[in-house]
């Protein structure tokens, strides 16, 4: 009997792992972005990778609230990943993507907020080699949550971009007196404030009157489907111009189930993060490659398209230390090291 007990308790981790290992585990990808072709390309290109590293061992399905939703399938699906982020059992959803200032409000991670810090980026290509550098993988894992682990980053399928039907916009003077509507981060809510912005709205929590008002934009995550169709279905002539701005760029954290991961067994766990970090990659590239042919699109369609001239974010930078001292600060000292690859110092 004491033999038995004995092998019971040498192996008894092993026959476990080996169960475990052999387990087909259920992903349940949910996303609201749009348009949904991106979020069936992500499900698609993860399905691929996972495969690639242990073919048979992961399922992933969506939970995708598509363009043409209702209020209450809108409803559910918020509930649901609410659910999720408090840690609650109860919801079906094992990962999701979350824009990164809202994963600083909801997990108390200021630095998340660096995406938003106007013109430390200068490219998407700056953003990927700070995905892709310590920095980037440090900042990853400083979400350390007893609910949910973040996986990395990739982009929202938007451009800072400004449809107007009075302005063209090539300097930061340009957006003075102007109405926006956006619900992106309070580093960009101060940003425009600073520039002079009458109105900074959320169109998620009140009410505002834009009849009385000739220019009034959306600004912030607009997705290639969105631009396009905001175009080309413009009966009552509401934009002439779309302007681009460079200042930050949008991104989505995504974040899954603690549980899940450690349900996994080990081959499982490495697996299943090789995976998510080729998907990850290939996610970014394809959506990078989504705007610009929605731009080409507009700009094929007879609308002029204006950017940002290159010297205004080195000329705001100078004129707003105080600014970028104050969330610098907050960010992390580790990315201020960073920054010196992209800015000189203050």
């Amino acid at each position: 009997m004491k033999v038995l007990t004995l092998l019971l308790v040498f192996y008894y981790p092993l026959f476990v792992n080996l169960a475990a290992s052999e387990k087909t585990h259920e992903i349940v990808w949910a996303s609201a972005q749009v348009p949904t072709s991106l979020n069936n390309y992500f499900i698609e290109i993860f399905q691929e990778e996972l495969d690639k590293e242990l073919k048979g061992r992961f399922k992933v399905k969506g939970m995708i609230l598509k363009e043409d939703r209702t209020d209450k399938e809108l409803f559910i699906f918020l509930e649901n990943r609410n659910k999720f982020l408090d840690g609650d059992a109860t919801s079906p959803i094992t990962m999701t993507n979350v824009h990164s200032p809202d994963l600083a409000d909801t997990y108390h991670l200021y630095s998340y907020n660096v995406f938003d810090l106007p013109f430390f980026f200068n490219s998407y290509n700056d953003v990927e080699k700070f995905l892709n550098s310590e920095y980037g993988r440090n900042l990853t894992r400083k979400l350390d949550n007893k609910n949910v682990v973040n996986l990395g980053f990739t982009y929202s399928t938007g451009y800072r971009v400004i449809p107007s039907l009075f302005r063209k916009i090539e300097k930061l003077s340009e957006f003075k007196g102007m109405i926006f509507r956006t619900d992106l981060g309070v580093i960009n809510r101060e940003f425009y404030k600073l520039l002079g912005v009458n109105v900074i709205y959320d169109t998620f929590t009140g009410s505002f009157d834009d009849s009385k008002y000739e220019d009034v934009m959306d600004e912030g995550d607009t997705t290639p489907s969105e631009l396009f169709d905001y175009f080309r279905q413009d009966k009552n002539d509401s934009a002439k111009f779309l302007n681009l701005t460079n200042h930050s760029f949008i991104t989505s954290g995504v974040v899954v189930k603690k549980s899940f991961i450690n349900s996994l067994a080990t081959n499982e766990k490495e697996a299943f993060y090789l995976a998510v970090e080729s998907t990850l990659k290939r996610h970014r590239k394809k959506i990078i490659a989504e705007n610009k042919k929605a731009i080409d699109n507009v700009k094929k369609m007879g609308y002029p398209v204006y950017k940002l001239k290159a010297n205004e974010g080195k000329s705001f930078i100078k004129k707003n230390k105080s600014f970028y001292q104050k969330h610098m600060k907050l960010i992390g000292n580790d990315i201020l090291d960073y920054k010196k690859n992209f800015l000189k110092k203050y």
